[in-house]
């Protein structure tokens, strides 16, 4: 039987706890050895709230909120270091906002048993969210070469995709933190991303770290997480990031955008995916561009905003990441 623990990543109010109560009962109900918590910055007591699972859980407390770089790879620092977690343990990676689905342990199991001539690392399916299966091709790192937040005009003719070998088994690219199950022996071999990324793209960086090692990064369609809550880009109406940034009447959750344009402008440049930087500068000017004309229709506030999409696509340029106490999330 497959053995494993579960770490989860928290942060905010107290309005977060439901869930994240949920997410843990989950991870429990599917045979966790332990919960590991990381409390990135909790806004609350969240001790007292964590007390009804009495020894299941070991709290990781930061003061201040670090980042999902930090407090991923913090949590995963500290279990690579636990001598109550061998070698052989997997080891489970959620946001404080998913349910793990039921028969997780022996689809795992399953899938071990198919796949463990190699050194992997596992993306689970997130239903109503992960359209992987929606095709039966993967994108190619080829794919993200020279492009910007994931745009290349050549992507707009041809998108450079591998076919796969299994059709219920996806080997994608980039992954997200949360869904990532994969040994303690296999994750002892992958650096952790730089904290200085603070959020968005550190995930990515993890799965290239993953991949410059050999490791391969696989999605299974039976190996599920449910949603609870929705992210900022994940919204109803599946508007564009864009969309949200010029269009919001606030500058609450602007941040997210920015850190996001940022942290993926470092990102391509730093780990060889930019081949040719006439091409970048055209994606890149056109990106920037189209999403102003569309988007921003020339007003006071749009011309703001403007200016902060340029200042992070030259922060990121110039490798200035870390947090910008200027952006609010």
């Amino acid at each position: 039987m497959i053995e494993f623990v579960t770490l989860v990543v928290t942060y905010g109010s107290e309005d977060r706890v439901h869930n994240l109560v949920k997410t843990i009962n989950s991870a429990l109900k599917q045979g966790t050895q332990k919960v590991f918590v990381v409390s990135n910055g909790a806004q609350y007591d969240i001790v007292k709230f964590l007390s009804i699972f009495e020894n299941k859980v070991d709290l990781i407390k930061y003061d201040f909120n670090v980042g999902s770089a930090g407090g991923f790879g913090g949590g995963i620092t500290e279990i690579l270091k636990s001598k109550e977690v061998n070698d052989e343990t997997y080891i489970l990676i959620l946001d404080d906002d998913v349910k793990v689905d039921d028969g997780f342990s022996k689809k795992l199991e399953k899938l071990e048993s198919k796949f463990s001539w190699s050194s992997h690392i596992w993306s689970m399916l997130r239903r109503g969210r992960d359209s992987t299966f929606s095709a039966n091709w993967d994108r190619s790192m080829e794919s993200y070469r020279n492009s910007i937040a994931g745009f290349s005009l050549r992507n707009k003719v041809l998108l450079p995709k591998k076919q796969r070998k299994n059709i219920e088994v996806a080997e994608p690219t980039f992954i997200t933190w949360a869904g990532v199950v994969a040994q303690k022996s296999v994750l002892k071999n992958v650096e952790l991303p730089n904290e200085d990324f603070f959020v968005y793209e550190d995930d990515a960086q993890f799965s290239l770290n993953a991949q410059r090692k050999g490791i391969k990064i696989r999605k299974s369609k039976n190996l599920t997480l449910s949603e609870i809550g929705e992210s900022w880009f994940e919204d109803k109406k599946r508007n564009s990031g864009y969309r949200i940034f010029y269009k919001s009447p606030s500058d609450e959750g602007l941040g997210r955008f920015l850190y996001m344009l940022r942290n993926n402008v470092y990102l391509i440049r730093n780990n060889g995916l930019l081949t040719s930087h006439l091409i970048y500068f055209t994606n890149l000017s056109i990106f920037v561009t189209f999403g102003f004309i569309r988007y921003g229709h020339g007003t006071f506030r749009s011309m703001k905003r403007l200016v902060l999409v340029m200042s992070a696509i030259h922060d990121g340029w110039s490798g200035h990441l870390g947090q910008n106490i200027n952006w609010k999330l």
